[in-house]
């Protein structure tokens, strides 16, 4: 199953777009679609509310918004998750599934679980100041006042809309899927394969592989492109580092053994091509598992 292909396809849907409009209207909040990355379909990030974009605002709160997703996206792999970043502010991911394969996330929010008290705007104060975010005290009080709402019934009813709508778009796209991903040229299919067999324990270059699947180099490359959206180059990268990640879960495994094991040669494109894709480094994302979870 071509990831970023279901995904292309998912965001392109008719059905995606009728219910962004329905759930913004219905609850007042935003709900996008995002890849494991927490990219939206041309790799950009939405428009943030406005404390969001006050935190983000220096690279310190660039860094603590990007840690906050992953670690949110993460939990929600295997069903809605949602989070609460130290700024007091809530999003809720749900991932969507396609073939067992999760193709994205619906992600809603941001929004704040209560009033704005004087001990929850201090305790965001101090947490932020601990970080070394600058954001000024009155630009936190007026963001938070600015957030919605939402009490925990409302957002639990807010997730079961969402899994409703999940469930229906997953089996819509898995039946306007289907011919497509039978009829993958048998190329694309074998490199994929063989990426996937080999490139995780040796070198693997496009020309080996092309000439391995019968077909040309240039053939192979545009094939595999139009595909998958990635380039072969890419889509080995990223196959060896969702590898890497797996490994990583095991507390006795050290993150140098993990990147040889995954088929990286050398320590310094592992750690450059883990945070192109995760949008943290290995030590981090290792660090966001072990931290205990706000609800």
């Amino acid at each position: 199953m071509i990831r970023r292909a279901l995904f292309q396809k998912l965001a392109r849907l008719p059905e995606w777009r009728t219910f962004q409009e329905d759930f913004a209207a219905a609850t007042g909040l935003d709900l996008e679609l995002v890849d494991d990355r927490g990219l939206g379909l041309e790799g950009r990030r939405r428009p943030r509310q406005s404390l969001c974009a006050a935190v983000g605002a220096c690279v310190q709160g660039e860094r603590f918004c990007e840690r906050f997703r992953q670690s949110l996206l993460q939990r929600g792999l295997h069903g809605a998750a949602g989070g609460t970043c130290d700024a007091g502010l809530n999003e809720v991911a749900v991932p969507l599934r396609v073939g067992g394969t999760t193709v994205g996330f619906f992600l809603f929010g941001p929004f704040r679980s209560g009033p704005v008290s004087e001990q929850a705007w201090h305790r965001a104060r101090h947490l932020l100041e601990r970080a070394g975010i600058p954001v000024a005290a009155a630009a936190l009080r007026s963001g938070l006042e600015a957030a919605r709402e939402v009490s925990p019934r409302a957002a639990e009813a807010y997730i079961h809309f969402v899994e409703m709508a999940v469930h229906r778009m997953a089996e819509h796209l898995t039946a306007q899927l289907a011919p497509a991903l039978d009829s993958l040229p048998a190329a694309v299919e074998r490199a994929c394969g063989l990426i996937r067999s080999e490139g995780l324990v040796r070198p693997l270059t496009l020309a080996d592989t092309a000439r391995r699947c019968g077909v040309s180099q240039g053939h192979l490359s545009r094939a595999f492109h139009h595909a998958t959206g990635f380039t072969f180059r890419e889509y080995l990268a990223r196959t060896r580092a969702e590898q890497a990640r797996e490994l990583l879960r095991d507390p006795r495994r050290n993150i140098t053994e993990a990147a040889f094991a995954a088929g990286f040669q050398s320590v310094s494109q592992f750690h450059r091509v883990f945070r192109k894709v995760y949008g943290m480094a290995p030590g981090e994302m290792r660090r966001e598992w072990a931290m205990p979870r706000r609800a």
